[in-house]
């Protein structure tokens, strides 16, 4: 094996993160040796672990000994593959068995690959190394197809499929969810005076602003409309949020983008609909939809370059 090939992890631009579920040490003590290096390992004993630690926070690889006790882990694999957000991680089985039903079984299943045991560490890094690359691939191709071209910010599409993800995570934890929606000021006006080109720079340059001011790796900045963001807060509460939207605004008129025939300001000003979910019965992703754009109407009602907020059915 070249060296190029055995520091393919530590060339990643972050460390992957590996779930091992075993019941037994032995399969964790082999994934140290073979991983630890370049990977944050993880631990589950059960099924039931697996899919909750799966769910809140989605590692790169699962190892699966395939002789969990107390565990069906054909379940386990049908349960991954049928959740939408977690179909993506691949897992390898770690198995006493070579018998070709079995491994057709389980590759039918939704596995990527096996390895035998007892387990020798540097096999068991070859091929999670060759699954971690090829995942890491998968999630770059993903993220480019799913960012704005003009902008560089996540498209319309990936915003409305991590609203329900971010609504139901926040549903199932009893956590609070919110969301802005940040049109541009007079933009047509903008357009007629300055032109096509100048409004597209206007537009990337704000949505530059928007992530300096964002700065949680959970947090989203999507292109929604011709002239409009949203921001998606998981676990941000209502004032909190309130802060980051007088923030942005303020950020992106002290920019100072030159609009000369705007009514309210002579610079590009921006107005903000804020809209913050702190209970799941209170309503879901087009609730909150909903009320941050009455907001930002309200915002655009009074003169435009503000901020105006509420909380979804808030007593």
């Amino acid at each position: 094996m070249n060296l190029t090939r055995i520091n393919a992890l530590a060339s990643l631009p972050r460390r992957p993160k590996v779930l091992v579920v075993d019941g037994q040490p032995r399969l964790l003590q082999a994934s140290y040796y073979g991983l630890d290096a370049d990977c944050d390992l993880c631990a589950a004993t059960d099924g039931p672990t697996t899919i909750e630690f799966c769910t809140q926070t989605p590692p790169d690889l699962v190892l699966l000994d395939d002789e969990l006790p107390g565990a069906n882990v054909l379940q386990v694999l049908e349960q991954l593959q049928a959740t939408r957000s977690l179909q993506n991680i691949p897992v390898i089985f770690v198995t006493a068995h070579t018998d070709s039903d079995r491994e057709t079984t389980y590759l039918n299943a939704g596995a990527v690959d096996f390895v035998t045991k007892p387990v020798n560490p540097s096999v068991l890094r070859s091929r999670a190394t060759t699954q971690l690359l090829l995942k890491f691939q998968s999630d770059q191709l993903s993220t480019m197809a799913f960012r704005d071209r003009l902008t560089g910010a996540y498209s319309r599409r990936y915003f409305e499929e991590q609203i329900g993800i971010e609504c139901g995570r926040a549903q199932r934890d009893g956590t609070v969810v919110s969301l802005l929606r940040v049109d541009l000021d007079a933009v047509t006006a903008y357009h007629e005076y300055y032109g096509h080109q100048a409004g597209e720079d206007a537009l990337r340059l704000v949505a530059r602003l928007l992530e300096s001011q964002l700065h949680r790796p959970g947090d989203i900045i999507a292109r929604y409309g011709e002239a409009q963001f949203v921001c998606l807060l998981p676990a941000t509460d209502f004032e909190p949020t309130m802060q980051i939207a007088e923030q942005i605004e303020q950020a992106v008129r002290a920019r100072g983008i030159g609009h000369a025939s705007a009514a309210a300001a002579p610079v590009v000003t921006v107005s903000i609909g804020v809209s913050t979910r702190r209970r799941a019965t209170d309503g879901g992703a087009e609730a909150l939809l909903r009320l941050a754009d009455e907001q930002l109407g309200q915002a655009k009602e009074r003169g435009g370059g503000r901020v105006c907020g509420k909380v979804l059915n808030r007593p």
